[in-house]
């Protein structure tokens, strides 16, 4: 009689185990080996445009659809489908529907956020040098999927790009700032520079959108593209009062990669770090200057490169050379600069003509002609701030 008890008692514990484990179904004439796993209740994120829904593993019957960025959660059991050679996982969305997703488009035990400023992605988190060539845009959503202390490892949409950046607080998880960084998203992906400008604007119409942290990025964006067609006019022209002086009109183009004043970041690039690039020197409520030493490629010199950002005084120099000129507190008359232009990955580069008074409150003096083509038109008066970077021995 025990004996007979035990042996109940082990197929019980046996069909248990089994169940709990592993299952071997034969559906749609597929082979699909079901596995319960710990990852129950973790989140998963969809990585893709959109991913199916289907009711069951290897079976074409749609549940519904999952959006990029939209969060699922894991219900703990994953199906390997053997002739597709693919594994789906079991997940329920927020409204509810049940069903099973193609591992490949999910990120498990991840979280969606908005990158609130322009970051280059790193290989890993112990070295400057591990740099790769991708950057995560301003205001571009990406899957957060591990973090180690002030680094964290971002996933891009449809897994194009990845990699370590630093700073948490440069992340958003907002409801409001997802929102405008989706339709962001859609906007940028836009084929002619006409929708693109179109769908930015609707943006801006949208309830909120002035509270939203995004809200410089999208009219960033578009100055930047109102900059590129204006640019492709021949928009970029000299003062006013330099033309009603006899000067000749200067359509300069400072993008044109034959112009010295238009330098690429990538020409920045060939400067390897040494240090941290948030190794801060000074630091107000309106003022920021940061110190790093770099390595030029071209020569082996070790440099200091030092990134200052602060607020602009408009000013009007004497017969200036060109537009292409400012006032510094510090620097000397001679002196070369590299202005950022917002919203792109290029810079102008500007020659100190004169010192900015030390009782200005300002960081950096700039000629109306300057200042109107690089931030536009309707923007140059009400210019918050600049930034600059500069280099010494």
């Amino acid at each position: 009689m025990n004996q007979r008890l035990e042996m109940k008692y082990f197929w019980n514990f046996l069909a248990s185990f089994i169940l709990l484990s592993s299952l071997t179904l034969n559906l749609n004439a597929q082979t699909v080996y079901i596995d319960y796993t710990d990852d129950e209740g973790l989140t998963a994120v969809c990585a893709w445009e959109s991913a199916r829904m289907f009711k069951q593993p290897g079976d074409p019957d749609l549940v519904g659809t999952v959006l990029f960025g939209e969060e699922v959660t894991h219900l703990g059991q994953e199906a390997l489908v053997k002739e597709e050679k693919r594994n789906y996982l079991l997940v329920k969305t927020k409204e509810g529907k049940i069903g099973w997703v193609n591992e490949v488009f999910l990120v498990k035990d991840a979280g969606l956020v908005v990158v609130l400023e322009k970051s280059r992605l790193y290989e890993n988190q112990a070295s400057f040098s591990s740099a790769k060539d991708d950057f995560i845009l301003a205001g571009e959503l990406a899957i957060l999927n591990n973090y180690q202390d002030d680094w964290v490892f971002l996933i891009g949409k449809e897994k194009q790009k990845s990699g370590w950046i630093k700073g948490k607080n440069i992340l958003s998880v907002d409801s409001e700032d997802i929102s405008v960084a989706s339709m962001l998203d859609k906007a940028r992906s836009r084929k002619n520079s006409d929708d693109q400008l179109a769908a930015l604007s609707r943006i801006g119409q949208t309830r909120g959108f002035g509270e939203s942290r995004l809200a410089p990025i999208v009219r960033e964006e578009i100055r930047r593209i109102q900059l590129g067609e204006k640019e492709r006019e021949n928009f970029f022209r000299e003062e006013d009062e330099f033309r009603e002086n006899g000067e000749d009109d200067l359509a300069v183009d400072i993008w044109n990669s034959g112009d010295s004043r238009g330098r690429n970041r990538n020409e920045l690039n060939r400067l390897d770090r040494l240090s941290d690039p948030n190794n801060i020197v000074k630091e107000s409520q309106n003022y920021k200057l940061e110190r790093q030493e770099v390595v030029d490629f071209n020569t082996n010199r070790t440099l200091i490169r030092y990134r200052e950002t602060g607020t602009i005084a408009p000013v009007r120099a004497k017969n200036p050379p060109s537009i292409y000129y400012a006032y510094h507190k510090e620097l000397p008359k001679g002196s070369k600069v590299l202005l950022e232009v917002p919203g792109t990955d290029k810079y102008v580069e500007l020659t100190i003509i004169a010192p900015l008074k030390k009782t200005n409150p300002n960081m950096i003096g700039m000629g109306s002609g300057l200042l109107k083509a690089v931030y536009g038109e309707s923007q140059a008066k009400n210019v918050p701030s600049a930034t600059i970077l500069y280099y010494k021995e």
